[in-house]
């Protein structure tokens, strides 16, 4: 064993303080538009409006996600990382000035999205860069945890600062937060950039073919279209049956997911992912079908609890499934292709059960969800292929 090995780097250097900082500003700042249903319905826009312009955001994320790795490497991760929070801020600032639904919150909620696209690769690049070897995994997993509490910490703050001081001055706070994360970015220190060599690897439809991969990635198109769903509309869908603060329901997944992540989280690598994920995922459709009976609080923390542990072993569960099912030189390629899934799921979601919302109402949609979560469920417990592989 080397003395690396025995007596490795610190963890808390300055440089992965800096960037797990960042990284939670950023997220307070991006989880807090899950508020943002509330102002688009005292505006007047209907469920259907609701889940287009939440679900547009996805749309830009779902295309440039693949490219983001390339350019990162190639200009700078922390060019991206200011960029990140400069967009941010600059389409957050106007929603204090638009009183009505129409064009310019589709492109706001766009750009949104770019930034996210841009800022998500480029910090966790510099996540990678900056912690040790040895401690690597350990880093990523703490860096996971400052992202994730945002769920919690996010809509509660955000619903205060709403209710006390109007949404105007909850759109100037995030304003502000997002320019002083893109001021503290200057901080960041960065190697020797370096060109990223050309790819002669799988290509996307190479990985594709694998039917691993394939049948993993369906799942998580479903998963990803039940997750952000439900948490685009859990908001209004709160206070359509007198429920104010909603806020329960992100605190109680994000509490679950957490301890999911914290203590649980070597379960899927000792008993196989495929055999963990497979009956979450059905647990995933059963606390969103759970919903659809919701009256009071105390049933709503149960089913956010449910919607944690579920999420907490699904999530990291596919991806790694993704991941570990192609070569090594096409791991970034997989890595794409799982949050592709996941965003896409999330965007034609929201479109579709918005609409279903609309017409029939919530707990028809989410109805609706939980049974395309149980056919998902059918359909990744099934695959033979990834019994056979015992992933």
């Amino acid at each position: 064993m080397s003395d690396a090995q025995k007596n490795p780097p610190p963890l808390l250097n300055r440089s992965f303080v800096l960037v797990t900082f960042l990284g939670c500003l950023y997220f307070f700042n991006f989880h807090s538009f899950l508020l943002l249903p509330i102002r688009i319905s005292d505006l007047g826009g209907t469920e259907k409006i609701v889940g287009f312009v939440m679900g547009i955001a996805g749309l830009s994320t779902l295309f440039l996600t693949p490219y983001a790795g390339h350019v990162t490497d190639r200009y700078g991760k922390k060019l991206f990382v200011l960029l990140g929070f400069a967009l941010l801020a600059a389409s957050t600032f106007p929603l204090a000035f638009l009183d009505r639904v129409d064009y310019l919150y589709y492109i706001i909620r766009i750009v949104h999205g770019c930034s996210f696209s841009l800022f998500f690769v480029a910090a966790g690049a510099l996540t990678v860069e900056v912690s040790s070897e040895q401690r690597r995994a350990q880093a990523l997993g703490i860096y996971g945890v400052f992202t994730i509490i945002n769920y919690a910490i996010a809509p509660y703050v955000g619903s205060i600062l709403i209710k006390n001081f109007g949404f105007d001055f909850f759109i100037f706070f995030l304003t502000v937060t997002a320019l002083f994360g893109l001021g503290v970015s200057f901080m960041i220190g960065e190697g020797k950039k370096t060109v990223a060599p050309k790819d002669t690897g799988p290509s996307y439809m190479d990985c594709l073919r694998d039917k691993a991969t394939s049948v993993s990635s369906v799942t998580l198109f479903i998963c990803g279209a039940a997750f952000i769903t439900t948490f685009n509309f859990i908001s209004i869908f709160s206070l359509s049956i007198n429920i104010e603060n909603f806020h329960v329901y992100f605190l109680s997944y994000t509490v679950s997911v957490l301890a999911i992540r914290l203590f649980l989280g070597w379960v899927p690598d000792r008993y196989g992912k495929w055999r963990v994920a497979s009956p979450f995922v059905f647990f995933l459709g059963l606390s969103v079908l759970m919903l659809s009976f919701v009256h009071e609080v105390k049933l709503l923390v149960l089913c956010g609890i449910i919607f944690g542990c579920a999420h907490g072993f699904v999530y990291p569960s596919i991806y790694s499934i993704i991941i570990e099912s192609n070569p090594k030189e096409a791991r970034a390629k997989a890595f794409a292709i799982s949050s592709v899934s996941f965003t896409g799921g999330g965007m034609l979601g929201s479109f579709v059960f918005g609409v279903v919302a609309e017409l029939f109402g919530f707990r028809a949609m989410f109805v609706s969800i939980a049974l395309m979560v149980f056919l998902g469920f059918l359909f990744f417990a099934r695959s033979s292929v990834l019994k056979e592989r015992k992933i």
